[in-house]
């Protein structure tokens, strides 16, 4: 059962700051934090490149994340982002039901965590983007765990949608 006050805490330090880089950077860490787990992703949506770009994670090799794009529909956070639900792996290793692209699984098989859980980042029906918490060994997803995530997404969204809404309204008012 996820804390009030650490939710409290979530929802005052994701909504104090516009600046995108640091909500990012803000949000990974507490996905380690709370998860207790090895690592944490975010992934947005490049609708030019149609598919998920690593934006930014913790403890994650770049050998991983270095021009990954996953696909709609590819590995854990393609499921989350095309099914707009959350979706997880025990083991990835041990999971027939993924697919991904040969470029993708060799760097994978050679770098990648055992088990994800990833929760698409929504705002009005839109999905920005997944965030993705990842364990070294197979890990078996509570309830408390996709819980925790669905609300840092929610939290997540409100504050790249604040911070898009001020960029827009800062960038009108230069040109008036």
């Amino acid at each position: 059962e996820l804390e009030p006050t650490q939710l409290y805490e979530v929802t005052t330090l994701l909504g104090s700051s516009l600046d995108l880089d640091w909500i990012f950077a803000q949000l990974g860490s507490k996905v380690v934090d709370l998860l207790d787990c090895a690592a944490s992703g975010i992934f947005l949506y490049n609708p030019q490149l149609e598919g998920l770009t690593f934006l930014r994670g913790l403890h994650l090799p770049a050998a991983l994340t270095d021009n990954l794009l996953l696909k709609p529909g590819e590995g854990i956070a393609g499921r989350a982002y095309q099914t707009m639900r959350p979706a997880w792996t025990r083991d990835r290793l041990n999971d027939p039901s993924l697919a991904y692209t040969p470029a993708a699984d060799q760097v994978l098989r050679a770098h990648g965590p055992r088990a994800y859980l990833a929760v698409p980042i929504v705002i009005r029906g839109e999905v920005l983007g997944v965030v993705v918490s990842c364990f070294r060994e197979p890990h078996e997803v509570s309830g408390r765990e996709g819980q925790l995530m669905t609300t840092l997404a929610g939290h997540a969204a409100i504050a790249m949608d604040n911070a898009r809404h001020y960029e827009e309204t800062r960038t009108q008012r230069v040109r008036l």
